[in-house]
Order: structure tokens, then sequence, then C-alpha cells
């Protein structure tokens, strides 16, 4: 399993399925691939998958707006999204205030081009994984 953040509460399925021995109990043996860098879990899927032949499945979670481009790119990864939101996105924009040109906005790394788009007259800056929630209440 290739997530795509450290484990948090949107991961809280597959935290409770491992708790709970949900996955031994009916014989799946999960094994969690390394946290990598944005843009790279389908590739480790791929090549976990290709290193790993006996292996039933490989499953990895990924953004839809990292995963359609860069299999679009790449179609030699030879990845099928399930359980996708197309076109159901659950990105969001919070402000306190109206937006207005020049603001800016924070996100992370894997949103910056999309938000760019969206709102090209704001700036548009990567919030790192390890001080989004920091960068969110420091406004």
């Amino acid at each position: 399993v290739q997530l795509d953040y450290f484990i948090s509460h949107q991961f809280a399925g597959v935290a409770t399925a491992l708790v709970d021995g949900i996955y031994t109990s009916n014989g799946i043996e999960p094994h969690f691939l390394p946290t990598c860098p944005v843009g790279r879990e389908m590739a480790n899927v791929r090549a976990y998958q290709d290193a790993n032949p006996s292996t039933l499945v490989t499953l990895g979670s990924v953004e839809q707006n990292i995963f359609t481009p860069l299999l679009y790119s790449n179609p030699g990864l030879r990845l099928t999204g399930v359980a996708s939101m197309m076109r159901q996105s659950p990105l969001c924009i919070a402000s306190l205030k109206e937006l207005n040109e020049g603001d800016t906005i924070g996100c992370h790394e894997d949103t910056v081009d999309l938000l760019k788009r969206i709102y090209p007259q704001l700036t548009i800056v990567a919030s790192p994984r390890g001080t989004k929630n920091s960068d969110l209440l420091n406004a």
C-alpha cells in the first residue's frame, strides 16, 4: 500500500482495519511502502508490483490532479483508477475574507499548479506537509 500522505484521519478506514485485524482475518497481509515525494506514488506502486510479481495487487492513493496527467504522460505505468472521485473533488478553498488580487493561498505542493490555473490573479504557494496545519492556523 502506497499512501499519498502520512497516516492521518483521511486513512481512518485503513487504520481501523489494521488495528481490528480485519485484513489478517481475511488472509490479507498488507505491506506499507515508505512515504514518498508528491508525484512518485504511482511509479512506486508500479515498481513494487513489478519487483514482486507474486503479489496479487499493489494499491496506492494519489490525488486525481496528479493521477490523470501523470498516467496520460506515462501510460507505461499500467495503472487503473478505482474508487476514484472523478468530477467530484474534495478540494476546497477556505478563506476568512474576500479573496482579492495579490492575496496568497497556501496549499499542499501537489495542488499548486491546479490553483494557479483556477486563481491566476492570486499568489499560490506550497505549504510543506510538516507545517501545513500550523501554516493554516497562522494564516
